[in-house]
């Protein structure tokens, strides 16, 4: 069994017969039979990675799967779209379906260890049996089970390694360079801004750069003399905050027991598993601890009975790494330099400790008693914070607990016809605990707070199955009639409270009860639905599917949405004039047409969802002296509906030479209308905008896996696949001609996420201005052309021609095994997008920000008269030099060893002496090589191509065993 993905359209196996049985939408098919897109990702795969939340294996495994995964806190999940983005304000991630029930609760809940398959659903065909939400397509996840009449088996899992952050931070100025380089700036600003002559300028930045640090880590009064230069190197401090914030060889470590087996009647699966890990940030970690029960009983030759069940229980320090906050922690490596103190010091470099002898937290504001005068830093380097002090004094722990139920009945009433009721129970409790000290936090002014919130998610889900499949001579039949209930409750406290006692940092401490909020949301849906597929003689497939959904996010109107798909393929190998071939030993035509709907609209300009998008909105709040307050906060469409997809895939299966090369192409095209957005309207109406159905976008592009059997003896085995997807996104129809939102221009025939920026120009020779373009406009306003201007204001933004979306994307694997030896090889990789690295910007050319860190790049930085590069001269006053233009768009090609796994299996002839069924010691290594073409961030940053200080992800080397009883 190879360990590269297997999908019905990514691995066509020689050793997977296709009559292998496939989870599909409510059910199950034979890869043959199937005729849209489906894909498929073994627990072989899943295994061969280290992935905390699950989903995270797909990436690079199944072609129309973008996945990436923003900052390294331990436990993140990653953000998924399944070919292209089907909504401008609607959620575009796919539906989760967890053993045959949507799930609600968070993925890092889910244990690896026991997850037999992850099934991609990505057409019309295969998704619109679940209608209203499978528009983004559908994941599948089955859970494993046991076997039948197979005597019970024992299964230890064990590892145990260390990980590093998979790249680092923007390179930085050292202490030394920051001084000198402030300098420069200082005089650069005093002389060519200022009008001072050379010798004065020189002189005033000389003079006054300490006082601009507010700090002065030398042992000298002035640090820089008049021409530039540090009349000492010999420093009373040094601080290096990437090191202090930033972990190397942190744990991780992963234990899995499960029991397996069953008789004639009862299968059963039984698991536990533990997990710890720890991220690239001081005090980020995770800590989970999961069992699951499985069951399946075939109490009569007519009754079957099932129940599955999950809890898992987890914890986690999770230190701000992706927010604008000043105590984010990448942010503080890049806002204050490392000029500045970790711990109070005096005039002459001594620690200050306190009343019990202890260092004290620098917070930079003269707080300190016996600290110099001008120990202040400036407020663009985090004045009166301390980032190790929020960290360590402070606290941010998320608790999750999560149990989710599943029982079902099946009743065979006739031969090939089938009732099956299926009842499923959901609840998700999250905490979210945050503390701000009362000592040298930036809530110290109030004495402390405590922000508390816990969310609980609770959903039910009862589905009524009526199942016909039966074959006549050639003929092969099968309906599917089915009702689904489904309900959904969120049910969100929050509360915060000041004024707190040392060593208190519970709510009940607060001296002030600070704000307290509630809410409940409620969403139901009915659904009735139905299949019908016909074959005939194993060649000619044909399905049909219908589903009405009635969902309570719409009015009474317009509730009810109707979905349907129809679907063909054809075998082609299974002709006569192809029977005997041995060539093309497989070959399978498939097309599908098909609409679904999409009611998972956010509230605008928040990533919360929008439960009553048919009801105009009130904002509580406004109260005046005592009396209650509501004011109109923006107004709906009473007759809003579904978005709605139209989708079309056609594809080709084939496998030559008796399998040796197999593989899949795919083409689709999807385009979802009536989008669910914020329609302008004039603003003498009391509101500026409206919620309705407005707007079209299209999503398109060619998927391609091959796979290839290279070497097959009795001793040497090397399979290889590679997949990957060009993928295109275009606004198809808009509520205006065009409009800009943020750094993109939306409009039609624009992707969503093409650029729109400022053009920078280079750096004038002459004295080291940095320029953008500018159009030149005639009388009538027309574009007759430009010119280079030093005002970023007047410079003219361009459409850039360039996405954040990649170009392409995708995965290549590679099994070896020789002997008791094997080597499973993942890479996956992304080409042609592009990113706007904010982060970078910021360490350029800022100097009028004081005290905050520099990149290196700065040393390529104007100096005189004649220089050619691409770096203006230092300033230390405002200007636009690192402003967003293209001078920061960045490419963002990257190709990542994401998954490497070497193994040794003990020979039957030894473990049979010690009475094992298998033993295998193995050593796994994820993430652990990154090529890049920009440096300095984790390529995986977000979709818009928007970077916001985010950690790196990890890189993981353990070692493990598997033995089996």
């Amino acid at each position: 069994v190879t360990v590269s993905a297997a999908t019905h359209d990514v691995m066509l196996q020689a050793d997977n017969t296709l009559d292998e049985v496939v989870v599909v939408a409510y059910g199950t098919q034979t890869k043959e039979s199937i005729v849209g897109s489906v894909g498929v990702v073994t627990s072989t795969v899943i295994e061969n990675q280290q992935v905390t939340s699950p989903l995270r294996a797909l990436q690079g495994s199944v072609p129309g799967v973008n996945l990436l995964t923003a900052g390294g806190q331990p436990g993140n999940n990653p953000q998924i779209r399944i070919r292209g983005f089907s909504s401008l304000n609607a959620d575009a991630s796919p539906l989760i379906v967890l053993d045959g029930t949507p799930f609600n609760g968070n993925l890092n809940t889910i244990s690896q260890d026991q997850i037999e398959s992850l099934t991609v659903l990505k057409d019309a065909s295969s998704t619109s049996l679940y209608g209203s939400r499978g528009a983004n397509g559908v994941i599948l996840i089955t859970t494993k089970k046991g076997k039948r009449n197979s005597a019970p088996r024992v299964t230890l899992r064990t590892q145990i390694g260390f990980s590093n952050p998979t790249v680092g931070v923007h390179d930085l100025l050292n202490t030394d360079d920051q001084f000198r380089l402030t300098w420069e700036a200082r005089r650069n600003e005093n002389q060519y801004v200022s009008g001072q002559s050379p010798a004065e300028a020189a002189q005033n930045a000389s003079a006054g750069l300490v006082d601009y640090f507010g700090y002065n880590p030398y042992n000298v009064a002035q640090p820089v003399d008049i021409n530039g230069n540090l009349t000492s190197t010999s420093k009373l401090w040094d601080t290096s905050w990437e090191d202090e914030i930033l972990k190397e060889n942190y744990p991780r470590e992963n234990h899995n027991l499960s029991l397996s087996g069953g008789d004639e009647k009862t299968i059963y699966f039984m698991s536990m598993d533990y997990l710890n890990e720890d991220g690239p940030v001081i005090l980020s970690n995770f800590e989970r601890v999961s069992a699951r029960l499985n069951i399946e009983s075939q109490i009569k030759d007519w009754f079957k009975i099932g129940f599955n069940t999950n809890f898992s229980r987890s914890n986690s320090g999770n230190p701000d790494q992706s927010s604008g906050s000043t105590t984010q922690v990448i942010s503080w490596i890049y806002g204050v330099s490392s000029a500045y103190p970790i711990y109070a010091r005096d005039a002459n470099g001594a620690l200050l400790l306190d009343a019990a002898g202890q260092r004290q937290y620098d917070l930079a504001n003269g707080a300190n008693a016996g600290q110099p005068v001008n120990s202040v830093r400036p407020s663009s380097a985090r004045s009166g914070e301390n980032i190790l002090a929020n960290l360590y004094l402070g606290k941010e722990n998320r608790r999750r607990t999560s149990y989710l139920g599943n029982v079902f009945a099946e009743i065979q009433i006739v031969e090939g016809l089938k009732f099956k009721t299926n009842f499923s129970y959901e609840n998700y409790l999250f905490d979210s605990f945050s503390f701000d000290d009362d000592l040298l936090s930036f809530a110290s002014n109030v004495n402390g707070r405590v922000d508390q919130d816990r969310n609980i998610t609770t959903t039910v889900n009862a589905i009524q199955s009526l199942n016909y499949n039966k074959n006549f001579d050639k003929h092969g039949i099968a309906v599917d009639l089915i009702t689904e209930a489904y309900t959904f409750e969120f049910d969100r406290l929050s509360s915060q409270g000041i004024g707190f006692l040392p060593n208190v940092n519970v709510l009940d401490g607060a001296t002030t009860p600070e704000s307290v909020s509630s809410n409940v949301y409620t969403e139901r849906i009915n659904s009735y639905l139905g299949r019908l597929a016909y074959n005939f003689d194993q060649k000619y497939f044909i399905e049909g599917s219908f589903r009405r959904d009635g969902s309570s996010r719409f009015s009474e109107d317009t509730r009810w949405g109707d979905f349907f798909s129809v679907g063909a393929s054809w075998v082609v190998s299974n002709e006569a004039f192809l029977v005997d071939n041995n060539t093309l030993n497989y070959l399978k035509l498939r097309g599908s047409y098909g609409e679904l709907g999409n009611n998972r609209i956010f509230i605008s300009g928040t990533t919360t969802q929008d439960y009553f998008p048919y009801q105009s909105v009130f904002g509580l709040g406004w109260n005046n002296e005592g009396n209650t307050g509501i004011l109109l906060a923006g107004v709906a469409d009473p007759n809003i509906s579904w978005e709605r997809t139209e989708s079309l895939n056609i594809g080709i299966d084939f496998e030559l030479f008796n399998g040796v090369i197999s593989g899949i192409v795919d083409y689709y095209s999807k385009e979802s209308v009536d989008l669910i957005y914020d329609k302008p309207i004039p603003s003498s109406t009391g509101v500026t905008e409206i919620t309705t159905n407005i707007g079209s976008v299209k999503n398109y592009g060619w998927e391609v896996a091959l796979n290839s059997e290279n070497i097959s003896t009795a001793d040497f085995t090397w399979t290889s696949g590679v997949n990957f997807s060009l993928d295109n996104n275009k606004i198809t129809e808009l509520t205006q001609d065009e409009f800009i939102n943020g750094s993109k221009l939306w409009k039609e025939g624009n992707s969503i996420f093409d650029w729109y920026l400022r053009e920078w120009a280079g750096v004038d020779p002459a004295d080291g201005f940095g320029m953008w373009y500018q159009d030149v406009l005639d009388a009538n306003g027309e574009v007759t052309g430009r010119v280079t201007t030093k005002e970023y204001d007047t410079a003219t933004r361009y459409e850039t021609g360039s996405s954040s979306l990649p170009d392409i994307y995708g995965g290549f694997t590679n099994y070896i095994k020789y002997k008791q030896f094997d080597l499973s090889i993942l890479v996956n990789f992304s080409f042609g997008g592009t990113l706007l690295d904010s982060d970078y910007s910021g360490l350029i050319n800022q100097f009028s920000n004081p005290g905050v860190a520099h990149h290196t790049d700065i040393h390529k930085r104007w100096q005189q008269p004649g220089d050619i590069t691409n770096y203006p001269l230092l300033l230390s006053g405002n200007n636009n030099h690192s402003a967003r233009s293209t001078r920061f768009l960045i490419d963002n090609d990257y190709v990542r060893l994401k998954a490497l796994t070497f193994g040794y299996n003990l020979p039957d002839s030894v473990i049979n002496k010690i009475g094992l069924s298998s033993f295998r010691l193995f050593i796994q290594a994820d993430n652990i090589f990154t090529w890049q073409s920009h440096k300095g961030i984790d390529p995986e940053q977000s979709f818009n191509g928007l970077t916001n200080n985010r950690s790196p992800l990890s890189k993981t080397i353990t070692t493990g065993a598997i033995i089996q009883l």
